[in-house]
């Protein structure tokens, strides 16, 4: 059972075909027949649509296939279903793939597919802020310790050859 909600309103929600155009565009973003799908409400705050899919028992993919692909196409921002998606929720385990427009499903990269008024803290975060700690946790963590253990050996290393040159020079005395 999920529950998406878009930037729509019902009158353009049903002017694009409503609940039959939705069930076409995610059973074809999914890969499996529209019968698997059967809405259960649609209501208004943008528009949200609650559905819950019901794989037949000749579907090739499991229920759990479904939810794996259904969250990769959500979370990727690849699902098409005609509006900005700005929250998808699992209703049966509460979980938020999309939240206020911003991508939280587990396992994806946090990213903003809907941008706006509300969530330009997430996107500032998302877009500068996380890939700058990310950036500074490789040099703390691999670039300084790599460079330490580079020069610490090349120098020790000059330091023996020096040392081999100096008893060198004095046994040629």
């Amino acid at each position: 059972m999920t529950k998406v909600r878009m930037e729509w309103t019902m009158e353009e929600f049903f002017e694009e075909g409503g609940t039959t155009t939705f069930v076409d565009r995610l059973a074809s973003s999914l890969g499996i027949h529209a019968s698997a799908i059967y809405v259960v409400g649609v209501s208004e705050g943008s528009v949200s649509v609650e559905y819950e899919i019901v794989p037949s028992p000749d579907e090739p993919l499991s229920l759990a296939q479904i939810q794996a692909r259904q969250t990769e196409q959500f979370a990727t921002g690849a699902m098409d279903l005609g509006a900005p998606i700005t929250d998808v929720e699992n209703v049966s385990t509460g979980a938020k793939d999309i939240e206020n427009g911003v991508v939280r499903a587990e396992g994806f990269k946090p990213i903003v597919l809907v941008p706006n008024d509300s969530n330009v803290g997430d996107a500032i975060y998302v877009g500068w802020i996380e890939p700058f700690l990310w950036e500074g946790a490789q040099i703390a963590a691999v670039d300084t310790p790599s460079v330490m253990l580079y020069e610490g050996l090349w120098l020790g290393l000059q330091y023996v050859w020096q040392g081999l040159a100096g008893e060198v020079n004095d046994l040629a005395r």
